[in-house]
């Protein structure tokens, strides 16, 4: 789900409009009213509620700028919020404008690094309303 269109009567017609569904899960609480000439005045008796989760969303955290040569972390967390457990392979693609630094898994890169240009792939298992990074 990316967008959602809510649609209002009025007079003159319907107007539709389209708002981004957000990226977490979040739910809204939409409270309405209306005025006509014959009718009077109307209120929703209670709140309509719109939940959105997306089943598998991707984080990916880093530095929105870098020098030429430095090494930069990149964070990439994968949320399940499926009722079931899913598995997903990951795939970080080679280009000839950089090249990964194998970290140990303390978070340690050593002062002349194991480099290579090859695509990393990640296989995860990500349990049911969990995240993996």
């Amino acid at each position: 789900m990316s967008d959602v269109s809510l649609t209002l009567s009025s007079p003159l017609g319907r107007t539709t409009f389209t708002v981004p569904a957000p990226s977490v899960p979040s739910t809204w609480l939409v409270r309405a009213f209306g005025m006509n000439s014959n009718k009077g005045f109307g209120l929703l008796p209670a709140p309509f509620r719109f939940s959105f989760i997306r089943p598998f969303v991707m984080n990916v955290q880093m530095p929105s700028k870098c020098k030429i040569g430095e090494q930069i972390g990149i964070r990439i967390t994968v949320f399940n919020y499926l009722q079931t457990e899913i598995e997903a392979l990951v795939i970080l693609g080679s280009s000839p404008h950089y090249e990964f630094v194998n970290v140990e898994t303390v978070a340690k890169a050593e002062s002349h690094p194991d480099t290579n240009e090859h695509h990393h792939l990640i296989f995860v298992s990500i349990s049911l309303l969990s995240a993996v990074s």
